[in-house]
């Protein structure tokens, strides 16, 4: 009897100490509120109309330049890149309401936000907006992957990235064995 009375509070410990190792590794395979609520990507790739569930993105074709042109209040503004331009044609078209689109780049490893196109308003509905898309990088890739998703404009979710579990579009661009142009004008671009 004795020995059952001073085995109990040693057993009783043991159990508790298995209890929460069993815990903690449970709570370790729970995915992050990130991880849960991160964007569905929908892949394609260039020359390929990708559909989300509310957003349509197509990459008509993909480019690499030293420098890009484009008209501006004064005549041509010429931007030089130190490293490389990567200027890409695509049509963005939301699918069922009015939304503005935003766009990431994944290259080497990198990921670039910051670009130049004139995708900054809303676009509605059946009312594809199309044009070039440049983004500056600091060497020439040999693939990328376009990230497109609809920009968020509830003041809430305003420090997100993204729009929790909704369509993200990623479009390969296989840039291997493209030469870089000396320049690229983006108004003739966007005229074809």
């Amino acid at each position: 009897m004795t020995d059952r009375k001073a085995v109990l509070p040693a057993a009783r410990g043991l159990l508790a100490v298995a209890l929460l190792l069993t815990a903690g590794v449970m709570w370790s395979w729970l995915p992050t509120k990130l991880q849960s609520w991160a964007p569905i990507d929908v892949h394609g790739t260039v020359g390929q109309r990708v559909v989300g569930r509310n957003i349509v993105v197509t990459v008509h074709r993909a480019y690499l330049a030293h420098e890009v042109a484009a008209k501006g209040a004064n005549g041509l503004n010429r931007l030089p890149s130190k490293g490389v331009w990567l200027v890409m044609l695509l049509t963005y078209e939301p699918a069922t309401t009015p939304q503005s689109p935003r766009f990431d780049l994944l290259a080497d490893g990198n990921t670039f936000n910051t670009n130049l196109s004139g995708f900054h308003s809303v676009v509605q509905p059946d009312m594809p907006e199309s044009g070039p898309l440049t983004f500056e990088l600091p060497k020439a890739p040999k693939n990328a992957t376009l990230l497109v998703s609809n920009a968020l404009s509830e003041s809430s979710m305003a420090t997100m990235d993204f729009r929790p579990l909704d369509s993200r579009i990623a479009v390969d661009v296989p840039l291997a064995g493209v030469v870089p142009a000396v320049s690229l004008n983006l108004d003739e671009l966007a005229d074809q």
